[in-house]
């Protein structure tokens, strides 16, 4: 496509993730919480409504007390 067309994503996360690099040292660890974070953070930079499918952002008081937050 032309870089405009929507993306449906459904992540389910147990547990961490971590990045390791060929060492073995951890670069980054990812969980559902930073993964929501930032999928918060990229809606509110862009003006974009919360998309609530998995029921955790309305249940999940830091995230719905977060100003400018709203959850469709």
């Amino acid at each position: 496509g032309d870089g405009t067309d929507d993306v449906l994503m459904l992540i389910h996360m147990t547990g961490e993730m971590q990045f390791v690099d060929d060492t073995g040292r951890v670069l980054g660890t990812e969980s559902w919480r930073t993964v929501m974070d930032r999928y918060v953070d990229h809606c509110l930079a862009h003006g974009l409504e919360l998309s609530d499918i998995a029921g955790t952002i309305t249940s999940t008081a830091a995230i719905c007390t977060r100003p400018g937050a709203r959850a469709t």
